[in-house]
Formats: C-alpha cells, sequence, structure tokens
C-alpha cells in the first residue's frame, strides 16, 4: 500500500513540475528570451529590462556584475558608455549572455525618387549562342563548343582587356581566322579558352557564334545617400540580365532622374509596373560603382533633399526594427515623392536571407487605389519606422501584390561599404 501510495504521489509531483515547466515556457517573459539576438544596441538595453519585468524572477548584470535595474526609464548607457556584457539569470542560473554594443549613429537622407538607371557591364556577357553558316552551308557554333556558356562574362581576347559587345566583334575579325584566348568570368572564377573562329559566308566575317550584350537600362527607386560622403543605394536588389538572370557586374553606370508616366495596376498572380521616361537630358544624379544582390551602389553628384525629412533621419540597426506601423517614401505619379502608410507583419533575422529581410503590407488606402500595393519600379522605396529608415522595398508577392519584402538599411550600408 505505502508502495502504490509513494508510486502515485511521484507521478502527481512529475505531472505538476512539467505543468510548471509548460507554463513557465509560455510566460511572455521567455518568449523575449527565446528571440533574443546575441548582440543588442546600448540604448535598447532599459527596453530589454522592461520587456523581462514579470512574474518570473529573472535578473540582469553588466559586465561589473552589478545588478542592472529594470525601470523603463533606466538603461544601461546612462550607467556606462562603454560595451557591456549582460548576464541573465533565471532563479540564479545563468540562461543567457548578450553583448550590449554601444553603435554609431549615421545620418541619411532618404531617397523615393523613380530614377533611371544606364549600366555599363564590365566586359561582355554571353546571353546566347548563334551558327555560323560555312560556304558548304554547314552550321557550327565555335564558343560554345570550346566550353562557353550562357552567363560568361568575356573580359579579354588575346590579352586585349573587353570594351565591349562591339569590340568582341572587332577583335574576332582581326583574328583573321586563327585561334583566339579568350578569358572569362564564371562563378566569380577565371577561366581561359582557345577558339578557333568559323568564317560566315552569309555576313562575309569571322565569327565565335555567341550573342552578347554589354548594358542595359532600367527603372527603380533611390533608397537613400549617406549625408556624411554622397554615397547611395538604391532598388536594394541585384540588376540582372534579363535573359540569362545573371547578375550584371557593373563597370560604369549612372542614374538619372526619371518620371512616371503611368501604372500598370498590380493584381493577384498579375505583378503591376510603374512606366516610366528618361533621357540624355534627364537630371544627372549620380555615378553607379557596384551592383550587388542587396542593391545598386555608387556616389550622388549633389544634394537631394527629401521634402519630407529635409534633415536627414538615422539609420535603424536591425535589432531596433519590430513588427508594426511603418511608412514607406515612393513616386507614383507626377506629384513626387509621398509618403504611404504600411505594415510590418514580419521580421527575420537571419542574415542570409539577403534582400528578403522583413515582409510589409501596404495599408495606404491612396497607394493601393493607385497601384494595387507594391509594383515594379518601386523597389528601393525607403522603409521608415519610429523615425528611422530601417530598410528598403525589394520584391511583391506575386500571389498577393499589396504584400512584398523589404531588406534591412543596416544590410544595405554593408553591401555599399
Amino acid at each position: 500500500m505505502q508502495k502504490d501510495i509513494v508510486k502515485t504521489a511521484k507521478k502527481i509531483l512529475g505531472t505538476v513540475l512539467c505543468l510548471f515547466v509548460i507554463s513557465v515556457n509560455l510566460m511572455p517573459q521567455m518568449e523575449v528570451l527565446r528571440n533574443l539576438d546575441d548582440e543588442i544596441a546600448l540604448s535598447e538595453a532599459g527596453d530589454l529590462m522592461a520587456n523581462l519585468n514579470g512574474n518570473l524572477p529573472i535578473s540582469v548584470y553588466d559586465t561589473k556584475g552589478v545588478a542592472v535595474s529594470q525601470d523603463m526609464s533606466q538603461s544601461l548607457s546612462q550607467i556606462d558608455e562603454s560595451d557591456q556584457t549582460l548576464v541573465i539569470k533565471l532563479c540564479g542560473i545563468t540562461v543567457k549572455q548578450v553583448n550590449a554594443v554601444k553603435r554609431d549613429t549615421l545620418m541619411l537622407m532618404p531617397g523615393g525618387q523613380s530614377i533611371g538607371v544606364k549600366l555599363h557591364t564590365m566586359g561582355a556577357l554571353v546571353v546566347g549562342f548563334g551558327d555560323v553558316v560555312t560556304y558548304d552551308g554547314k552550321k557550327e557554333r565555335p564558343a560554345h563548343k570550346a566550353g562557353l556558356e550562357v552567363g560568361d562574362i568575356i573580359t579579354e581576347i588575346d590579352g586585349q582587356k573587353i570594351a565591349g559587345a562591339e569590340h568582341v566583334i572587332k577583335l574576332c575579325n582581326v583574328s583573321e581566322g586563327k585561334a583566339v584566348k579568350v578569358k572569362v568570368l564564371r562563378d566569380e572564377k577565371t577561366m581561359e579558352f582557345e577558339i578557333l573562329p568559323g568564317f560566315d559566308a552569309i555576313e562575309n566575317e569571322y565569327k565565335l557564334g555567341l550573342w552578347v550584350r554589354d548594358s542595359t537600362v532600367g527603372i527603380g527607386t533611390l533608397s537613400f545617400y549617406r549625408m556624411d560622403n554622397k554615397a547611395f543605394g538604391a532598388l536594394g536588389h541585384a540588376i540582372t540580365d534579363i535573359d540569362t538572370g545573371s547578375l550584371l557586374i557593373a563597370e560604369q553606370g549612372e542614374i538619372v532622374l526619371a518620371q512616371v508616366t503611368g501604372i500598370k495596376k498590380g493584381a493577384e498572380g498579375e505583378p503591376g509596373e510603374l512606366l516610366g521616361a528618361f533621357s540624355s537630358i534627364s537630371r544627372r544624379l549620380g555615378s553607379i560603382e557596384k551592383n550587388s544582390t542587396q542593391g545598386l551602389y555608387g556616389t550622388v553628384y549633389e544634394n537631394i533633399c527629401c521634402e519630407q525629412y529635409p534633415d536627414g533621419l538615422e539609420a535603424a540597426y536591425h535589432e531596433e526594427i519590430k513588427e508594426g506601423a511603418a511608412t514607406i517614401l515612393s513616386t507614383v505619379d507626377n506629384n513626387g515623392v509621398k509618403e504611404y502608410s504600411c505594415e510590418i507583419i514580419k521580421v527575420y533575422r537571419q542574415s542570409e536571407r539577403e534582400e528578403k529581410d522583413m515582409v510589409l503590407q501596404i495599408t495606404d488606402k491612396r497607394l493601393l487605389d493607385k497601384t494595387g500595393g507594391i509594383v515594379q519600379g518601386m523597389s528601393g522605396s525607403p522603409i521608415i519606422q519610429n523615425g528611422k529608415i530601417i530598410g528598403a522595398v525589394t520584391h511583391v508577392l506575386v500571389n498577393d501584390p499589396t504584400r512584398g519584402y523589404g531588406i534591412f538599411i543596416e544590410n544595405m550600408l554593408e553591401a555599399a561599404g
């Protein structure tokens, strides 16, 4: 009988302990701990103290072993201006350590202007292969036979740096049918091929049997420029070749002010588009120096003032970005840059997401009526939350044009170098 009582008591105790552990894990404080980054800004430490304040006996100690107040009005920046290692304890047991670091303040001038992009790529991009028709009617593809692939960037022929598509044709003809040594860039690796040009009986010239491209144009949105050195960021995603999908490596280029001439409204399954125009006399805004998966970067020629925020805004660090209300700056008609309301509905902390760090939803009726939500050409529109630039719009969700992805401004600044 006594053994049965003990056994039953152990079962009851085990059940109680399980329920206790489950209830503890469901408490808001534990959710805060689970989502807490290993590094936070020193200025955010006060909010952390407040969020950890609750029913659980959680205490936080600074680098000197002094307990930090959980009063929301007090932050570590008021205690010590140097970096801190926070030790978080539950019932006196250390459960997590967090680095609280002092962040530099970087002022940015927000964009939102519609821009035309004129990009000249490095070398010549292989976008396809064509037939070389010989005198006896045979069809040859010398470059493809030698091992070149779509997406390769031809950088040199016989030791000469390639200046563009026309240069490839010229050097091929100069060879007079002799084999040429061709250097290409493929997946960031340099490779060398020897190609024997074929003589095309129809066009009466030597050919490698390939199609190449050396430039592209498009429409996007300026995201920001740094107020200290005029370095700009735009688009928030890469410019890729329309045929191959390959990232275009910028040799030189320019952004100019574009005019929105119309809107193709977005709908479910059909992404919309801003129709824009620019010309050789459009206002020149800046030079392009880099095209990357995180956007387009370079230097503006002069100050470009934002009417809504003429004094500029601070750049936010990723840990400051929260789910909730925000705004975007964008140009969707001839009335210039306007501010529209949106909602940050998901924030991702994984750095490998590249240009898809957060999900936002357009809530502004004016913008929804005009565009249906996010459309092509709005990529790069700066996102603002709590008085800081937190990122830029990058993509629209095809099945729901009211929603799209955004990139952290912190990641854009890092990509800009």
